[in-house]
């Protein structure tokens, strides 16, 4: 049995330095009198590390969800608090009632602790409107606009008529907490049956989205108005059990 000690190149893994297909000097052992082929001999031996492929992708042959934005506004938003680890893992609403849970910040406790709360409240709010412009744009007139919707909704292509879009998303019921966050993540949006399912889950879940706000553009104010919306500031006692429900799980 001879030894070969082949002189591989580190051949790197999805573009990454740090992800490596093969170590240096591997050892490859081979019977007496073997002969190898060409082409496994080339198999095992190059010294040549492949180029990538000089030639522009297909268009559209990448995965359009795989293409996202960052949640720049969002990760703004919790930079802001830097005792509390963000963790983006997470749902951003799941992480906001974490750290006001955190903070001890609360719309029924001390004057201080429900100002602290309504800050942090206002701010999480202008963060969802900015992100979703971001995302999915303001003008509720641009095709590109409704294409995107359309792509998270993943109901196909969206009509060229502007009333024709419109008219099949009014037969949605989506969180608009979830629009933003499942659009990052290329996740296929949860959607309910009708709008008490989508209460009960808003309610449960406390992703509530702010119903008016100044940034809010034409898109957005378009599905505040026809997709069916709880307010963003629910009475105490909503808020009450969205903080028991989350202790028990």
């Amino acid at each position: 049995m001879n030894l070969m000690r082949l002189a591989l190149r580190p051949c790197p893994i999805g573009g990454s330095p740090s992800k490596v297909g093969l170590s240096l000097g591997a050892l490859l052992c081979i019977p007496n009198n073997t002969a190898l082929s060409a082409a496994a001999m080339s198999r095992f031996a190059s010294t040549k590390s492949q180029k990538p492929s000089s030639q522009p992708t297909p268009k559209g042959s990448q995965d359009k969800h795989s293409q996202r934005k960052p949640r720049s506004h969002i990760k703004q938003f919790f930079a802001k608090y830097p005792g509390f680890n963000y963790n983006p893992a997470n749902h951003y609403m799941d992480e906001f009632y974490r750290m006001t849970t955190q903070f001890r910040w609360n719309s029924k406790g001390t004057p201080i602790q429900q100002e602290q709360f309504r800050a942090a409240r206002d701010n999480i709010d202008k963060a969802s409107v900015l992100q979703f412009n971001d995302i999915y744009g303001t003008d509720e007139d641009d095709p590109a606009a409704w294409q995107k919707l359309f792509d998270i909704l993943r109901i196909g292509k969206a009509p060229k008529n502007i009333i024709a879009c419109k008219g099949r998303v009014r037969g949605f019921h989506t969180n608009l907490c979830d629009l933003v966050e499942d659009y990052a993540r290329g996740k296929r949006i949860k959607r309910f049956n009708n709008k008490e399912e989508l209460r009960e889950y808003t309610v449960r879940t406390g992703k509530f989205f702010p119903q008016k706000h100044a940034d809010a553009g034409g898109l957005l104010r378009f599905l505040l108005r026809h997709l069916f919306n709880p307010p963003s500031d629910p009475p105490a006692h909503l808020l009450s059990g969205i903080r028991k429900i989350r202790r028990q799980r």
